[in-house]
């Protein structure tokens, strides 16, 4: 799966060098790229999903995440 090349190449300090990193774990592609992050984002976005809907409202103190995230 390309998004997990994402998580890898985010490793730098700067944020300069994290979008260097992830253009080139691409290849330079900049289309592959933005797949990749709008995948791993619908992938996050389901996982606090699922974790809201687990999560008692004692555990959150009364908070619980927004959805849908737009």
């Amino acid at each position: 799966m390309e998004s997990r090349k994402v998580s890898k190449a985010v490793s730098n300090d700067s944020c300069e060098d994290d979008i260097d990193g992830l253009i080139a774990a691409y290849d330079g592609d900049a289309k592959a790229l933005i797949r990749a992050l709008l995948e791993e984002r619908k992938m996050l976005i389901h996982q606090i999903e699922l974790a809201a809907s687990a999560m008692s409202v004692g555990y959150g103190r009364g908070w619980k995440p927004k959805l849908p995230i737009d």
